[in-house]
């Protein structure tokens, strides 16, 4: 499961995104820049693997929109992927900045 997420730069940028707040399916393709289909598998496979849930808030009108939020399991793997980010950092000399590259996208 995290092999496969580490290989899906989409599926850690959704994650992150939801990290700073729940978001729509709409929402995070807006921020994001990413076709729905990324979207998509990313949403698919972190729901499946218990990182993401889908859950309804009520609006002001009543109406229920869906919304991505993280579940436990979420917030757990991106402190881990933080705190991965952060000692890649502290390596950066050691490493190269090409190790680095992919690295940032995650974050955006």
């Amino acid at each position: 499961m995290i092999r496969e997420l580490l290989a899906h730069s989409d599926y850690v940028r959704v994650l992150s995104a939801l990290e700073r707040r729940p978001m729509r399916f709409g929402a995070l393709q807006k921020e994001l820049e990413l076709h729905p289909p990324q979207i998509a598998r990313a949403l698919r496979f972190l729901t499946k693997s218990k990182m993401v849930e889908l859950t309804a808030a009520d609006t002001a009108t009543g109406i229920y929109v869906p919304i991505y939020v993280l579940t436990d399991r979420g917030e757990a793997m991106t402190e881990v992927l933080m705190a991965f980010i952060i000692a890649l950092n502290r390596r950066r000399s050691r490493l190269g900045d090409e190790y680095l590259s992919d690295i940032r996208a995650w974050r955006h």
